[in-house]
């Protein structure tokens, strides 16, 4: 179902009783990411206390669960079934994942692979939402409903969105299109979410 009222619209199922255990949010697998290399470079992220992971590079393999970049950089990760990243192959790209302390659960994580220029071709997200992103010149934020297992909310200065678990929307920016897609809620109230480039999204399920 989909409603639209001004600038905000809605994407997803609104009666919790009617999903299916697939979109259930203890259902979906968080996002999680490594990154190890010899010319991977890490550290202290400024002015926080998270973990900061740089690496940059040919892809020369891609995985159902890891990036391999010039035969040296191994990213490894767990997305949504739909995300698929076997386009980037051949591709120059730059990789920065940042690992946030959690004084609860799992650790926040945040990661981004852009092309050679710098332009975004996934941001993928396990941790509180309240995070903005880059999309082109634009910029998008994110907050999550404080009703259990409510919808998160995905805002660009063009529109904003109600999406809830399981669903996803598409951003049409004149750097491209992209998926957001919002993966799960877990405990903590953290959310699983991905904001893809089209090229990196199936249409159809698996």
């Amino acid at each position: 179902m989909v409603l639209d009222s001004q600038r905000w619209r809605c994407v997803g199922r609104v009666d919790h009783t009617t999903r299916t255990p697939e979109s259930r949010p203890e259902a979906v697998p968080p996002l999680l990411f490594s990154v190890e290399g010899l010319t991977a470079v890490r550290g202290l992220e400024a002015g926080r206390r998270g973990w900061l992971t740089l690496a940059q590079g040919r892809v020369d393999e891609v995985g159902d669960h890891h990036v391999g970049l010039d035969g040296d950089v191994t990213l490894a990760y767990v997305v949504p079934s739909r995300v698929d990243l076997r386009p980037l192959r051949g591709a120059y790209v730059k990789i920065t994942l940042t690992d946030e302390p959690a004084p609860a659960g799992q650790r926040a994580q945040m990661l981004t692979i852009s092309d050679e220029a710098g332009h975004p071709l996934l941001h993928a997200r396990f941790g509180p939402a309240g995070q903005t992103h880059a999309i082109g010149k634009s910029r998008v934020r994110t907050t999550l409903s404080q009703r259990p297992n409510g919808p998160m909310a995905f805002g660009t200065e063009k529109l904003q969105y109600m999406v809830h678990v399981g669903d996803h929307v598409r951003v049409h920016e004149p750097v491209g299109e992209f998926v957001v897609h919002f993966a799960a809620r877990t405990a903590y109230d953290y959310v699983a979410y991905v904001i893809a480039h089209k090229a990196l999204w199936i249409s159809e399920r698996r």
